[in-house]
C-alpha cells in the first residue's frame, strides 16, 4: 500500500474545509497556545476547538497480472476527532461535523492519470454517544469515512 499520497490528499481536503480549528496529526504537535495537557486553549485559558486526524490502512489487493500492470486496491479509515469545549452546546461541533462529512461523502479527493491513481471516499459516518466523551473539559466527536485507493502495483 502507498499511503503518502493518501496522507497528503486528505490533509489538504481537511484543511480547505476546516481552516478555523487547529487541525493535529499524529506525530505533530499544536501550532496554537496549549494548556498543561497539551491541548489548545483560547486567550483566557479555557478549552478551545480542534480536530484530530488520522490516516489509517486497511487491507491492500491486487489482480492476477503482470508487475505493474496488476490492478490494486487499498481501504482505510479517515478519522477525524472533533473536541469543544464541555457545556459549549451541540451546535458548533454538529455544524462543523455536517460541513466535513458534507465534503468527504462519496468524493474523488485524489486521481494522478498518468499513474492510474485515485483516492476515492465513501460515506461518513458521525459517531455519538459511544464515540463521545468528555476529557480535560471537553466533547468529543468522532467522523469516520472510508476510503478506497486504487493503483496499478
Amino acid at each position: 500500500m502507498i499511503i503518502s499520497p493518501i496522507e497528503s490528499a486528505l490533509k489538504t481536503k481537511l484543511a480547505a474545509v476546516v481552516s478555523d480549528w487547529p487541525i493535529r496529526w499524529p506525530n505533530e504537535n499544536f501550532t496554537v497556545a496549549v494548556g498543561p495537557g497539551g491541548l489548545p486553549i483560547d486567550t483566557n485559558g479555557n478549552p478551545a476547538p480542534f480536530l484530530d486526524a488520522e490516516v489509517i490502512g486497511g487491507s491492500d489487493t491486487a489482480a492476477i497480472a503482470p508487475a505493474g500492470s496488476r490492478q490494486s486496491v487499498s481501504t482505510g479509515l479517515f478519522r477525524v476527532y472533533l473536541s469543544v469545549a464541555q457545556g459549549g452546546g451541540l451546535t458548533t461541533i454538529s455544524a462543523k461535523a455536517d460541513a466535513i462529512t458534507a465534503a468527504l461523502k462519496r468524493q474523488t479527493i485524489y486521481t494522478d492519470p498518468s499513474t492510474g491513481r485515485r483516492l476515492i471516499t465513501m460515506d461518513p459516518r458521525v459517531d455519538d454517544g459511544a464515540a463521545a466523551y468528555e476529557d480535560e473539559n471537553r466533547f468529543v466527536r468522532m467522523i469516520s469515512t472510508p476510503w478506497t485507493f486504487n493503483y496499478f502495483s
